[in-house]
């Protein structure tokens, strides 16, 4: 399970229910989270994957390489494919 985030449509049929589902995954979720090895915002579950060590990728080396990985992708997926 990888819950990214929320969102509410300006016109949705029942923004209600949106709003009870905001509760409920800001909550009682966070443990049904946690338990499916998601990350849960809350402090209450102990995670050994917030205890992993963060690794930055530098921005600029990342775009700069992407035309080099776009390349393979063609090429091992694409061009395979044809």
């Amino acid at each position: 399970m990888q819950f990214q985030g929320l969102g509410l449509m300006k016109k949705a049929p029942h923004p209600n229910a949106a709003v009870l589902f905001f509760d409920f995954m800001l909550t009682d979720g966070q443990e049904i989270m946690s338990k499916a090895h998601a990350i849960a915002t809350s402090n209450k579950y102990d995670q050994a994957e917030k205890k992993m060590p963060l690794r930055y990728i530098d921005p600029v080396t990342a775009m700069d390489l992407n035309e080099q990985r776009y390349k393979v992708y063609q090429d091992i997926f694409v061009k395979r494919s044809k």
